[in-house]
């Protein structure tokens, strides 16, 4: 399907992205933005901070296991554990916060 045509949900004519009604059967377009709530989005943020944080806290203790001081493997999980949980949760907290939903009606 080209970029430039959408099909009608009733008739399944291809008809132009910009048209508001379908040319073949006079299907009404419309199309609803939903905005997701700041409760989901701070759960997806603490989601990434966990993630993060055990991640990054995993690959900081081999890598300080392989080429630091035995005495300084703690040190590097809990930085690696805190750059994590910084990065997972900007990754997760960012993600996109409106959905749009495209419906044709008839009369």
């Amino acid at each position: 399907m080209p970029a430039h045509v959408k099909i009608c949900a009733y008739c399944k004519f291809d008809t132009p992205i910009t048209a508001s009604v379908c040319g073949h059967c006079g299907a009404k377009f419309r199309e609803e933005v939903y905005q997701r709530g700041w409760s989901i989005r701070s759960l997806l943020g603490i989601w990434g901070l966990v993630k993060g944080a055990f991640t990054s806290c995993i690959v900081a203790l081999a890598v300080g296991y392989f080429f630091a001081d035995p005495g300084k493997i703690a040190v590097w999980g809990m930085w690696g554990a805190v750059a994590g949980a910084i990065l997972g949760f900007i990754e997760d907290f960012s993600e996109s916060k409106t959905k749009t939903i495209e419906f044709a009606e008839r009369d």
